[in-house]
Protein backbone atom coordinates (compact mmCIF):
# COMPACT_ATOMS: atom_id res chain seq x y z
CA UNK A 1 0.00 0.00 0.00
CA UNK A 2 0.95 3.56 -0.93
CA UNK A 3 2.01 6.07 1.75
CA UNK A 4 -0.04 8.86 1.58
CA UNK A 5 1.52 11.82 0.24
CA UNK A 6 0.22 15.49 1.29
CA UNK A 7 2.35 17.65 -0.86
CA UNK A 8 3.76 17.51 -4.24
CA UNK A 9 7.58 17.39 -4.88
CA UNK A 10 9.15 18.83 -7.44
CA UNK A 11 12.64 19.55 -8.60
CA UNK A 12 13.33 22.71 -10.56
CA UNK A 13 15.60 21.73 -13.73
CA UNK A 14 18.99 22.71 -11.66
CA UNK A 15 17.98 20.62 -8.80
CA UNK A 16 16.94 18.18 -11.17
CA UNK A 17 20.21 18.56 -13.02
CA UNK A 18 22.22 17.87 -9.78
CA UNK A 19 20.27 15.01 -8.67
CA UNK A 20 21.26 13.21 -11.98
CA UNK A 21 24.72 13.53 -11.50
CA UNK A 22 25.09 12.30 -7.73
CA UNK A 23 26.97 9.18 -9.04
CA UNK A 24 27.17 7.01 -5.72
CA UNK A 25 24.05 5.00 -5.21
CA UNK A 26 24.67 5.91 -0.59
CA UNK A 27 24.02 9.51 -1.58
CA UNK A 28 21.13 8.94 -4.21
CA UNK A 29 19.60 6.18 -1.20
CA UNK A 30 19.85 9.31 1.27
CA UNK A 31 18.63 12.02 -1.32
CA UNK A 32 15.65 9.46 -2.05
CA UNK A 33 15.13 9.26 1.49
CA UNK A 34 14.85 13.01 2.22
CA UNK A 35 13.04 13.43 -0.39
CA UNK A 36 10.34 11.02 0.04
CA UNK A 37 10.73 12.85 3.80
CA UNK A 38 9.56 16.26 2.06
CA UNK A 39 6.31 14.66 1.13
CA UNK A 40 5.10 14.34 4.07
CA UNK A 41 6.85 16.51 6.81
CA UNK A 42 7.97 19.57 4.61
CA UNK A 43 8.71 21.65 7.90
CA UNK A 44 11.53 19.21 8.71
CA UNK A 45 14.04 21.52 7.46
CA UNK A 46 15.23 25.12 8.97
CA UNK A 47 15.06 28.30 7.73
CA UNK A 48 18.48 28.64 5.56
CA UNK A 49 20.51 31.29 7.20
CA UNK A 50 24.16 31.64 5.98
CA UNK A 51 26.56 33.26 7.96
CA UNK A 52 27.85 35.47 5.30
CA UNK A 53 25.24 38.15 4.10
CA UNK A 54 26.13 38.12 0.28
CA UNK A 55 25.43 34.73 0.47
CA UNK A 56 21.80 35.22 1.79
CA UNK A 57 18.89 34.59 -0.68
CA UNK A 58 16.15 36.79 -2.25
CA UNK A 59 13.94 34.09 -2.02
CA UNK A 60 11.41 34.02 1.20
CA UNK A 61 11.18 31.22 3.02
CA UNK A 62 14.38 29.29 1.67
CA UNK A 63 14.77 26.42 4.16
CA UNK A 64 17.16 23.79 4.01
CA UNK A 65 17.62 20.01 4.76
CA UNK A 66 20.61 17.93 4.68
CA UNK A 67 20.76 14.14 3.38
CA UNK A 68 24.02 13.06 3.87
CA UNK A 69 26.47 16.02 2.98
CA UNK A 70 24.22 17.41 0.23
CA UNK A 71 21.66 20.26 1.15
CA UNK A 72 18.54 20.25 -0.42
CA UNK A 73 17.26 23.59 -0.90
CA UNK A 74 13.82 24.11 -0.98
CA UNK A 75 10.46 26.34 -0.60
CA UNK A 76 7.18 25.03 0.68
CA UNK A 77 3.91 26.58 -0.66
CA UNK A 78 0.86 25.77 1.78
CA UNK A 79 -1.66 26.74 -0.72
CA UNK A 80 -1.11 24.18 -3.24
CA UNK A 81 0.57 21.84 -1.34
CA UNK A 82 3.44 22.19 -3.21
CA UNK A 83 7.52 21.54 -1.78
CA UNK A 84 9.76 22.77 -4.47
CA UNK A 85 13.14 21.69 -4.68
CA UNK A 86 15.51 24.85 -5.80
CA UNK A 87 18.84 23.53 -5.83
CA UNK A 88 20.84 20.24 -4.53
CA UNK A 89 24.46 20.78 -3.46
CA UNK A 90 26.86 18.68 -2.46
Amino acid sequence: MAKPRAYEVLLTPEAEGAYVGVVSKADLRQLDSMLDVLDTVPGIGREYDPVYPAARPDIDGLKVVYAGHYGIYYVVDEVVKRVLVLAIED
